[in-house]
């Protein structure tokens, strides 16, 4: 706290620039949101404000063009996709509101855009612009706003010199950045700073599988593939009278919408279908692409995850499942009429699925965890490691920071002032690494009921216990559904 925001985002952001990749306030921001909302109650109250600020920028931008989807049945169709994602990055819940953060400038980037080709004020244009540039050095994934202006210009109808003027700001932008961004991978690149999300493969098919990978988990209960035991833990779910009550709620809420949508009958010009499935798709498809070539999410993402760019992907597919709604609804064919019914029965079926599943995702990670790292942290802020001399060894039974015991170490020596080596239990016992006069540790949290943090000094050679230095147990009330 005694450095500014700018000097603790420094190291990250030079780190990026060896990588090849120039994303300064994405950096700022996770050091921002921290000083800010740094407990646990304050982090939850900013993801979901900016959660709802997101969708609600990216309604008026949608209905700046002119689209005539209907906001509730919209809104419907948006929760039936939002689906936590655990085995990466989860959008909707991490990355300090990292994509909350960048949906919010994109889509009042386009917004003030459309408004800019309706009203001609050069003001709109201007702030339209600098928050694209903005959302660039976020993230590259603000490209998107790129794709998305001709898009708007379209569905528009605006005449050609005055996109043309309208785009050229932005595409001088991109270039920019683009020329940058290039010649950092040429003159700044450092192979010992690599980012593996930054490896480059061109190849077709792997792109292709990628994509359509990342399509298919913008779509309704895409998250339960390749799962097992899903009637068990949604019966599970409903059996806690709080989750009961929540679906309740959430089936009597969407039988009102669509009766509401019903009574009302409104006026759908179904002349706008291929708009809006134009905007739809190229809204689902044009945040992947930014993935499409690295090495890293072609091995990894498998059918039923998705990386980050799948939460800009959810509100092209919630535009996509509303006009299919809308447009069958207001069919008159009687067949193609009745299945609107079953869409629409088919919708709060998934919202239902999803908040269940969900819910279970949240208390399994808690449970496996957060939990016992917050009862790890407490350990060893209450003085776990006092009885352990600077230049010790720990050894990690339970890494909570994805192999990364250097950051374990900063942590340490915050709490002790002391200097320790710490490795993780992954990688072995390290003996090459040291001396016989450095004594070796096992700090160790697994979940459980109750969390029971340990710290036992141990033979450096072979791992076996030699005395258990300290203990404490911490009772877990998460509810973790049996094996």
């Amino acid at each position: 706290r005694q450095q500014s925001i700018i000097d603790l985002s420094r190291p990250l952001i030079d780190f990026w620039k060896s990588s090849g990749r120039y994303t300064p306030i994405s950096a700022i921001l996770t050091e921002l949101v921290f000083r800010c909302f740094n407990t646990l109650e304050t982090y939850k109250l900013f993801v979901f404000i900016m959660n709802l600020l997101a969708i609600a920028v990216f309604l008026l931008y949608l209905s700046s063009l002119n689209l005539g989807i209907n906001t509730p049945i919209w809104l419907l169709c948006f929760g039936a996709v939002i689906q936590l994602r655990v085995t990466f990055h989860d959008a909707f819940s991490s990355i300090n509101g990292m994509y909350q953060v960048l949906s919010v400038l994109l889509f009042l980037s386009l917004l003030f855009y459309c408004m800019f080709l309706k009203r001609q004020k050069n003001k709109f244009l201007i702030l339209s612009v600098f928050l694209f540039a903005t959302a660039l050095l976020l993230s590259e994934v603000g490209m998107t706003v790129l794709i998305l202006m001709p898009v708007s210009a379209l569905i528009l109808k605006t005449p050609r010199k005055l996109f043309f003027k309208s785009y050229l700001p932005a595409l001088l932008i991109a270039a920019i950045y683009l020329g940058y961004v290039g010649w950092l991978r040429v003159y700044k690149f450092n192979p010992a700073f690599s980012y593996q999300g930054l490896e480059m493969r061109l190849d077709l098919q792997s792109m292709w599988t990628l994509l359509k990978k990342q399509l298919y988990a913008s779509l309704p209960l895409s998250n339960l593939d390749g799962q097992y035991k899903i009637p068990r833990i949604l019966s599970f779910q409903l059996a806690n009278p709080v989750n009961l009550f929540a679906i309740i709620a959430i089936i009597i809420i969407a039988v009102i919408i669509l009766h509401g949508f019903h009574r009302n009958k409104p006026i759908y010009d179904s002349r706008l279908f291929f708009s809006i499935l134009l905007f739809s798709l190229v809204m689902m498809i044009t945040p992947a692409i930014f993935i499409l070539p690295s090495v890293k999410y072609q091995n990894q993402v498998f059918w039923g995850s998705a990386y980050l760019p799948v939460y800009l992907q959810n509100f092209g597919s919630a535009t996509l499942l509303a006009c299919v709604f809308q447009y069958s609804f207001n069919n008159s064919k009687h067949l193609i009429r009745a299945f609107s019914y079953l869409f629409g029965f088919f919708i709060i079926i998934s919202i239902c699925v999803a908040f269940l599943y969900n819910v279970f995702l949240v208390d399994r990670r808690s449970y496996e965890g957060s939990f016992p790292a917050i009862v790890l942290d407490s350990f060893v802020r209450n003085g776990g490691l006092n009885d352990c001399d600077s230049g010790s060894v720990i050894i990690l039974h339970n890494d909570y920071y994805w192999q990364a015991p250097n950051l374990y170490a900063i942590l340490f020596k915050y709490n002790t002032g002391k200097d320790f080596t710490v490795y993780d239990i992954e990688h072995g016992f390290p003996c090459k690494d040291s001396t016989d006069k450095a004594k070796c540790y096992l700090l160790a949290c697994p979940a459980g009921n109750p969390v029971v943090a340990s710290l036992s000094e141990i033979n450096f050679y072979d791992g076996s216990i030699l005395r258990l230095v300290k203990k404490s147990e911490t009772p877990c009330n998460i509810r973790r559904m049996p094996e």
